[in-house]
């Protein structure tokens, strides 16, 4: 099975939370530098696929499914 595709609204969102988290002081998941942005660390985490969360997509009549971040194809974000 191919990779899914992140949209532009799940990294937007994504993005947002882990900057968030990082801010408020959650360990990055990539070695960092002290006075590296968070927004650099999360662009390094997302390349590496170390980002710890998860997208759940609709799927059918009620239905969902959970695609971890890790999993999905996010190139066209990663310049």
């Amino acid at each position: 099975m191919d990779e899914p595709i992140m949209t532009k609204y799940e990294y937007t969102r994504i993005r947002g939370i882990r900057i968030q988290q990082l801010i408020d002081g959650m360990q990055p998941f990539v070695d960092y530098d002290k006075d590296e942005s968070e927004e650099n660390i999360f662009i390094r985490e997302l390349k590496d696929k170390k980002i710890p969360l998860k997208i759940t997509r609709p799927c059918g009549y009620n239905k969902s499914v959970d695609i971890p971040v890790s999993d999905m194809n996010v190139e066209r974000f990663i310049n």
